[in-house]
């Protein structure tokens, strides 16, 4: 058992002396009287006297033990367990301390936040020891510790924990473990020891990897979570689509209500020039997500701030989030074919051409339609589109399969119709020139028998380009007769949901995968001896598949504080010079804004951020102008203040390793009984006295 208090048993075992004291003090002397019948007053005195003894000895004891239970009750012990690790070690001793200071950490709760109690604690177990060496890590999304080693340096480490600061970032839980195990590992024959001092949020510390940690070390977790901590947050605000200049464009704003009550909140989002405002009404413990809609200026960067207006709530830094994005020129696409596919007679092609002109509502003075003759080998510098479509190319040389190539990594899109051997041909050709980026499902071999009037079936009628149909997709598209194509096989390690709609002899029909930035969608049909490009399905269809190749450009994941970025910056010559800058007052400064290179491969500037701050808007300048921009954000799942408890950690999480759990409600618990229990026997002494002295007396 452990006090809280020692004082107060020092105070208590001086105040038992008193009764001691008054007990030696006030005992009867032996007084002389001449009595001629002694005999039997000795007799009636012996009684007494006895009788006196015993009433003494009790009241004695009921005073002293009615003191010293006051004054164990004032000490506030605790139960010490036999695997909790004492703040002063016994003996030579390493041991680390893991403080979190995720944003999470910042949760105020009572006037204080998480962290400033989670210090306390930690300075607690840096008293200074002649048998402790010591190191603090902070765990942010990158461990940082004082010292490469454990230290006798309290002072410096105990000045360490006191600048520690809420950042902005999610806890890489595994990276500061095993830093701190790599530490103590090092430390050979002292005692092993691990503090982890943390609110255990549940998103962050689901996995604890005690597995991986030693077994002679000790570990102990600290925990300063409060319970029922109800929190609002912003947790998303991004595009729905591509912004495109001079059209209505929707923002989608995700406000989290992580507390047992419903709310409304003003919702508010500055963007550019524009300003709007909407009641965000979100039910207790669900996420609602909020459109506001804007009208997209000329082609430029729009930067700005999603805000829940007048609130206040236990975490205040995920009231705000930042938004940045780009207004682009309506949408180009490239259709590259040889030139004899330009002509009517070619059917399929020709009715490819006017369905992408629907599509784009193409028009002469704002042509965004673009016809390729590959043949007559174009320089491809100048060819710059949103979407390349492939029909009928024939064999690519090397030149534009490069530049393919350089513009799916910059986040363009292809759309391939494959119909024949040298199609097959030309995609394991792109294939090797993206490298392990591009990983197809299948490979696509010549067809060893007549292929003609193929149905499709298996479409995958949730996601684009069939969700558009619904549960009609599999009736719409049942008149559909795929002639020729290719056979395929599926790749070692293939991901079969990348196969969208497959044929009726079982080859793949749609394909859809990812390649860097950009995207690929190879279609395996024969437009020119299938009936597909005169049914009702083609137009919508080829609509929905360009928008879903868009919509995935415009909504890229956000780059996340303290986790390193790459951002590709395009529209910008090898020669310009950039320079670093921030787009308003509302982000943080920068120290380390990371660096940003040419890249010969792909043709363009790259830029590269190790440990980027925030939340914030932040961009590169080229002339004066914004040539690149990025918000950062924190992870919308540092905005969920609950915690794992004391059971679960010690429990499932620590798996076969014995750890002590401390937390602020169990030892507050445990105090409050032991403080209880002793006021009620210290009565209990004082009334069992009244009661002895009662029945002497009588």
């Amino acid at each position: 058992m452990n006090f809280m208090h020692l004082w107060a048993l020092g105070i208590g075992a001086a105040a038992i002396a008193g009764p001691v004291l008054v007990h030696w003090l006030t005992k009867p002397r032996p007084v002389s009287y001449p009595l001629a019948t002694f005999r039997f007053l000795r007799e009636v005195l012996d009684e007494k006297r006895a009788k006196d003894r015993l009433r003494d000895w009790l009241v004695l004891l009921l005073r002293t033990l009615a003191i010293g239970l006051l004054a164990m009750a004032l000490a506030r012990p605790w139960l010490d367990q036999s695997n909790t690790i004492r703040e002063i070690p016994q003996e030579a001793t390493a041991r680390v301390i893991v403080l979190d200071v995720s944003q999470s950490m910042g949760t105020n709760v009572g006037g204080s936040n998480y962290l400033q109690r989670a210090q306390a604690i930690a300075i607690r177990y840096l008293e200074s020891s002649t048998d402790l060496h010591a190191n603090v890590v902070f765990a942010g999304a990158k461990p940082r510790s004082e010292f490469a080693t454990v230290s006798t340096n309290m002072s410096a480490l105990k000045d360490f924990v006191r600048t520690a600061d809420v950042v902005h970032e999610a806890a890489n839980v595994k990276a500061a473990v095993l830093l701190a195990n790599s530490m103590l590992t090092k430390s050979s024959g002292k005692k092993l020891e691990l503090v982890v001092v943390s609110d255990f949020q549940r998103s962050n510390w689901s996995n604890l990897y005690l597995n991986e940690i030693d077994k002679e070390i000790r570990v102990q977790l600290e925990s300063v979570s409060m319970p029922n901590v109800g929190n609002i947050a912003i947790t998303r605000c991004q595009p729905k689509a591509r912004v495109t200049a001079g059209n209505e464009y929707v923002i989608e704003v995700d406000v989290a209500n992580f507390s047992d009550e419903d709310v409304s909140i003003p919702l508010s989002l500055e963007l550019g020039n524009q300003s709007s405002e909407i009641r965000a009404v979100v039910k207790a413990q669900s996420t609602e997500t909020f459109s506001i809609r804007q009208t997209a200026p000329s082609p430029q960067w729009l930067s700005g701030w999603a805000t829940l207006k007048k609130h206040v709530d236990a975490l205040a830094s995920d009231n705000a989030r930042p938004i940045s994005l780009r207004v682009e020129k309506s949408p180009r696409i490239a259709l590259l074919q040889r030139s004899n596919g330009t002509n009517a007679s070619n059917e399929g092609s020709f009715y490819l051409e006017q369905a992408l002109r629907v599509v784009l509502d193409d028009t002469p003075a704002d042509s965004r339609l673009m016809q390729i003759a590959i043949d007559e080998r174009p320089n491809y510098d100048w060819l710059d589109a949103d979407i390349y479509l492939l029909n009928k190319p024939g064999a690519l040389d090397s030149d534009l399969t490069k530049f393919m190539a350089e513009r799916l990594r910059n986040g363009k899109s292809l759309v391939y119709f494959a119909s024949s051997i040298v199609d097959g041909m030309n995609l394991e050709q792109l294939s090797r020139q993206l490298g392990s980026s591009y990983s197809p499902p299948v490979e696509f071999l010549e067809s060893s028998s007549s292929r003609s009037e193929l149905g499709v079936r298996n479409l995958r009628q949730r996601v684009a380009p069939f969700a558009l149909f619904g549960d009609t997709a599999a009736a719409t598209f049942q008149t559909v007769q795929i002639g020729t194509g290719l056979e395929s096989r599926l790749r070692e390690g293939g991901l079969k949901d990348q196969i969208l709609g497959e044929l009726t002899d079982g080859s793949a029909w749609l394909t859809m995968s990812a390649c860097d930035a950009g995207q690929i969608s190879i279609i395996n049909t024969d437009l020119d001896r299938s009936n597909w490009a005169t049914q009702p399905s083609f137009v919508p269809f080829l609509g929905e598949l360009v928008q879903s190749l868009l919509v995935t450009k415009g909504s890229k994941q956000e780059p996340w504080s303290g986790v390193p970025m790459v951002q590709i910056v395009e529209g910008v010559s090898k020669d310009t010079k950039l320079r670093f800058d921030t787009l308003d007052t509302r982000s943080e400064l920068a120290v380390e804004n990371g660096q940003w290179d040419w890249s010969t491969e792909q043709a363009c500037w790259m830029w590269s951020w190790n440990d980027p701050t925030g939340p914030g808007n932040y961009a590169l300048r080229a002339a004066g102008e914004v040539a690149h921009a990025v918000s950062i954000s924190t992870p919308s799942s540092e905005s969920d203040t609950k915690s794992l408890d004391a059971s679960l950690l010690q429990g499932r999480l620590a798996g076969a390793r014995a750890i002590a759990v401390k937390d602020l409600q169990s030892s507050q618990s445990g105090q409050q009984e032991w403080w209880t229990w002793l006021i009620l026997a210290c009565t209990f002494g004082m009334l069992a006295e009244i009661v002895t002295l009662r029945l002497f007396s009588a």
